[in-house]
């Protein structure tokens, strides 16, 4: 009926396609749809993390490019590591690098320090939501789950990956051709629902073989007990534990960093391996340490910061807070008589011989 019409306006309303039997409510109809998601701003784009410094790493990043790049390796990676070994900073960095080889499908770093980022119910929902910006063919099945179920984000996790991934992706059509990208998922243990979080997992790892010819997954974390207890009954995991590094590894990606960061104080290189021998293991503690030197007003100050990191006067501290903060989360989440347990053996443990 409009054939060759040009120059006009349509305001409200709807029309349809009797081609396809699609009806559009407005330009914006879809974007609106596809904010039924409620997507957090928690991917690596919003600089929550630092990626790592050029040099070092290079051993991990190369072996997570690897495993990324071969959509025969097992679909699941798992970086394990306590408090403070860099998980994040790894994660960023590989964010970047997926990227630039556009095998990024979504990214979710979770934050004990935010409600959002804590929150294991928005994690499915924000990956789906980053997928569909990318990915039309997956963008196309998705707003046609969410028209007929605008509450899948607020269901439960199984519905939520059933609905907003494992189904519009099976029902993307093999003419769209080969296609495969990777959804990572940054300390997934500070997400405050301990059963929510199990339950991510134990869903993800049940995931069909055909769901992961097309999605791997990478998640970093802490060994913590829930999570080990779900990642250990698959065989669909590579595991590495950044913690089992060798100390002569991860001392000279620390030197570098204390080299780089301090090249414009006052500070020899022997000063650069002792920091670097205190911190061992723990990028946390040589980022600690250089915060504390970088604040310094002066040189003299900068000498005296330096024999109080020595004598181990500050920055012990601040670990501790970290430490800490984990074992109160640790104790928080046990069965009453678990506590109880843990009571006896301090006392057993400490007790003055």
């Amino acid at each position: 009926m409009f054939n060759q019409a040009h120059h006009f306006d349509i305001h409200g309303g709807d029309f349809s396609n009797n081609t396809n039997h699609n009806t559009y409510y407005g330009a914006s109809h879809p974007q609106d749809i596809l904010n039924k998601l409620n997507p957090v701003n928690a991917s690596f784009k919003f600089g929550h993390h630092s990626p790592c410094l050029e040099g070092t790493r290079i051993g991990i990043l190369e072996m997570l490019m690897r495993w990324a790049r071969n959509r025969h390796s097992q679909p699941i990676f798992w970086l394990s590591g306590i408090a403070g070994t860099g998980k994040s900073t790894i994660a960023q960095s590989f964010c970047e690098s997926l990227e630039k080889d556009n095998l990024l499908g979504g990214s979710f770093f979770c934050s004990r320090e935010s409600e959002d980022h804590r929150n294991v119910g928005r994690i499915i929902p924000t990956l789906a939501y980053l997928l569909a910006k990318q990915f039309e063919p997956y963008y196309d099945q998705i707003i046609a789950a969410l028209e007929a179920d605008t509450t899948l984000a607020s269901q439960s996790i199984k519905r939520q990956l059933e609905h907003l991934l494992l189904h519009p992706l099976q029902n993307i059509n093999v003419s769209e051709g080969y296609w495969y990208f990777v959804l990572v998922i940054d300390a997934l243990d500070e997400c405050e629902d301990v059963d929510a979080t199990q339950n991510v997992i134990s869903i993800l790892t049940a995931m069909p073989p055909a769901f992961y010819s097309h999605v791997h997954v990478f998640i970093s974390c802490c060994p913590e007990y829930y999570i080990q207890q779900e990642l250990e009954r698959t065989s669909n995991k590579y595991l590495f534990k950044l913690h089992d590094m060798q100390t002569e590894i991860v001392q000279k990606d620390i030197q570098l960093y204390l080299h780089r960061s301090l090249c414009r104080q006052p500070i020899s290189d022997n000063d650069i391996i002792l920091l670097s021998e205190q911190a061992g293991k723990y990028f946390i503690y040589a980022f600690t340490q250089v915060q504390y030197l970088k604040k310094a007003p002066g040189n003299v100050a900068f000498r005296s910061r330096m024999s109080d990191l020595l004598e181990n006067k500050f920055v012990a501290k601040s670990i501790d807070s970290l430490y800490n903060l984990l074992l109160t989360k640790a104790i928080d989440g046990m069965q009453a008589n678990e506590k109880e347990g843990c009571k006896i053996f301090y006392k057993l443990c400490c007790v003055p011989i």
